[in-house]
């Protein structure tokens, strides 16, 4: 069982623990530096920044990848960035989904907002799936083994880059 054991790890873990260091990062992309017009009355303000994996933040090419309102892209999302959204009130399905989403889990969540409301997201990506917790058979056996979602929460690095504006369209 042992030597099994060592087998595994020197065969699966080892390699995946020296290949994450090669993981490449998205392009930097330049800060947004129009003005932001101030909110007008009768919309609501969506904030929405890269954000974590448990204890990490997202950063490799793999890890970080496009937002949604309605289904519809809105932004691209990348290590220390936000954008910010202006959109009617109303109820509004948001979600992310890694640009490697291999065996993910994209969890669509209902936002409902009101007229003057500024409110603050950040992606976020957990370990979650059905197998998590028997091993590699479990793993492997797994309909998928991340969940990504927005998460509503204040913007947890304040050295983020704005790197664009946009006022949504429902059409």
């Amino acid at each position: 069982m042992k030597r099994v054991f060592l087998f595994m790890f020197a065969a699966f873990i080892v390699p995946s623990i020296l290949l994450t260091g090669c993981a490449s990062r998205p392009v930097p992309r330049p800060m947004y530096t129009n003005d932001v017009p101030p909110l007008e009355n009768g919309w609501s303000r969506l904030k929405i920044t890269s954000g974590k994996m448990s204890w990490a933040r997202l950063w490799a090419v793999g890890q970080v990848g496009p937002v949604f309102v309605n289904d519809q892209q809105v932004w691209s999302s990348a290590k220390d960035e936000y954008i910010i959204i202006d959109l009617l009130p109303g109820t509004y399905e948001l979600s992310w989904t890694p640009g490697n989403p291999d065996k993910n889990y994209t969890e669509k969540r209902a936002v409902t907002f009101k007229a003057g409301e500024v409110r603050h997201f950040a992606c976020d990506k957990s370990q979650k799936g059905p197998g998590m917790n028997f091993g590699l058979i479990g793993a492997l056996a797994s309909e998928y083994l991340t969940k990504t979602y927005l998460e509503e929460r204040p913007m947890d690095n304040p050295n983020s880059t704005f790197v664009d504006y946009k006022v949504f369209n429902q059409n």
